[in-house]
């Protein structure tokens, strides 16, 4: 039987999603898992047997809304709640799409490389109501479906390439030697463009490339496993060194702002983590002059009480500004993001680099400054664990060095410059 997407039962959605090419490759397998959730008649059940399933073609418990009805979809009452109606599980997918594609998920389409966390992104803006374990539970189920549920539906994973200034298609699928319908772009909306239709790039642009290898069934090994930290205890190692988190107190930038205000500075950052946490590239990792701090301008600056190393600090820090307002604090989705950019900085630079902050650059320089304002070190960390990296590795500033006292926040004119930055204890003794 050929399956054209007129279908309405669970079978006829399984082999019409699977098969058709419209859809994003890389969350197929973790979206299968999710319906399995969500239209079950009870948590031993079969998938699609669930009221919403049978009588309204709705798999995913997506609720009735004036945006679902302009989409077209139906309305549909169930236990004194108004859920959509669809007439075909084609209609049902795009409907699903739509509905995440149009509502508040303002990252989904940036997450396709991490199923699980474009899962997880979806629970924290309220897909799930007030079940804190969905994610857990679909996870559970994505991990079983070939021995539960006998569906045959491996995962195509997805390397996320953030396009730099002057890449092209063709040049990007040469470098992970792929062929170019292997690169595709994922819209808001839902739409997945691949090699020749994706259309222009622009500096910044957020790409997929397919690698067509199966998920290993143990969590992945580090990512930065071959890499090691600087030596040299004067932190002289020739390259990048630092990884330099900033704050920009704006806290409403968007991408065509930054790009406007920031485009083509070399006083500023190579990337910007907007409160959605899509990240905006002014310069790729591979770009040394960038200046973001005092301590890299020696002929303006100079320390208060320490000095400045005999080599130049500057082409040694890759600067990171996260924005948000004025003791403020980073969103979730922000230190996920800098979590995957600390990850692929230092894959470019092939160095394990050192986590620092811009107050612990500048520290003893007169008017330093005293960013990123409450910043969670810790967490942050526990999200680079979490990506199967060993942390122990990497040099890092300690949180308590920051959130050990008040007076720890603020830098004194009484600090002592060093570099390499010293990462903990009290930063005034």
């Amino acid at each position: 039987m050929s399956h054209t997407g007129k279908e309405k039962d669970w079978q006829g959605l399984l082999e019409f999603y699977i098969s058709s090419p419209d859809y994003v490759p890389t969350l197929k397998r973790v979206t299968v898992a999710q319906w399995i959730l969500s239209s079950r008649r009870d948590e031993d059940g079969e998938p699609g047997t669930s009221e919403l399933s049978t009588d309204a073609v709705n798999f995913a418990g997506l609720r009735f809304n004036q945006r679902m009805e302009t989409f077209g979809a139906g309305r549909y009452e169930y236990n004194g709640e108004a859920y959509c109606k669809f007439e075909d599980v084609e209609h049902f997918i795009d409907g699903y799409f739509y509905f995440i594609g149009s509502g508040g998920y303002d990252k989904w389409h940036q997450l396709a490389d991490r199923p699980l966390d474009f899962i997880a992104h979806l629970e924290e803006k309220g897909f799930a109501g007030n079940d804190d374990q969905y994610t857990e539970k679909i996870q559970a189920l994505y991990e079983e479906l070939e021995e539960r549920y006998e569906i045959d539906l491996p995962e195509t994973q997805g390397v996320r390439h953030t396009v730099a200034h002057g890449e092209y298609t063709y040049k990007i699928a040469e470098n992970y030697n792929v062929s170019p319908d292997k690169v595709f772009r994922l819209d808001r909306n839902g739409s997945v463009h691949y090699g020749n239709d994706i259309g222009v790039l622009h500096t910044g642009d957020i790409l997929y490339v397919l690698t067509d290898h199966r998920l290993p069934a143990e969590p992945a090994s580090d990512p930065l496993a071959d890499l090691s930290p600087c030596q040299r205890d004067d932190g002289g190692c020739a390259g990048r060194t630092h990884f330099v988190i900033h704050q920009t107190v704006v806290g409403n930038l968007t991408r065509a702002t930054v790009l406007s205000r920031f485009g083509g500075r070399r006083n500023k950052a190579h990337v910007y983590i907007l409160r959605s946490g899509e990240a905006v590239f002014l310069w790729n990792f591979t770009e040394k002059l960038i200046t973001a701090t005092k301590a890299e301008l020696p002929g303006s600056y100079r320390p208060i009480r320490g000095r400045f190393p005999d080599f130049a600090i500057r082409g040694k820090l890759i600067h990171i500004e996260v924005d948000y307002e004025e003791q403020g604090s980073p969103n979730e989705a922000q230190y996920r993001t800098l979590a995957q950019l600390y990850v692929d900085a230092c894959r470019v630079v092939e160095r394990l680099l050192t986590i620092v902050p811009h107050i612990e650059i500048d520290r003893g320089i007169r008017d330093g400054h005293n960013d990123p304002q409450n910043f969670d070190y810790n967490h942050f960390y526990s999200i680079l664990t979490g990506r199967g990296i060993d942390i122990a590795r990497i040099p890092k500033f300690s949180h308590d060095r920051y959130w050990g006292r008040n007076i720890y926040k603020i830098p004194w004119d009484t600090d002592t410059f060093h570099f390499p930055p010293i990462l903990d204890g009290n930063p005034h003794s």
